[in-house]
């Protein structure tokens, strides 16, 4: 058993159950860093996901 955040929920399909917590549920602020001149195409792609989770 392991706590994982709701947005995985789809990820793995059928083969894992998620359960809630309930409405007290734990939250955590997520917060991401980059580079100002980092060329590499993924890491603003990575950006752009967790800012839209």
């Amino acid at each position: 058993m392991t706590l994982v955040p709701s947005s995985l929920g789809t990820l793995f399909g059928p083969r894992v159950v998620f359960k809630g917590l309930g409405a007290k549920s734990p939250r955590a602020d997520v917060h991401a860093v980059q580079r100002r001149d980092d060329q590499l195409g993924v890491v603003p792609a990575f950006v752009r996901v967790v800012a839209g989770v």
